[in-house]
């Protein structure tokens, strides 16, 4: 699991602001990130199958 943020940008002229986000890497190829909802991302993780190795 990791995160970070991610900045998000409005018109020209106003402000930006950061924001933070999860992500997860499951059975060393598949990615899944979730913005500001760490419940879909236990859920998510919750409803993967378990590796065989």
């Amino acid at each position: 699991m990791d995160g970070g943020k991610v900045r998000l940008r409005k018109e020209e002229g106003e402000g930006s602001h950061w924001l933070d986000y999860k992500a997860v890497r499951l059975h060393g190829s598949y990615y899944g990130a979730f913005f500001l909802d760490i419940q879909a991302l236990i859920n998510y993780v919750n409803s993967q199958s378990l590796s065989s190795y």
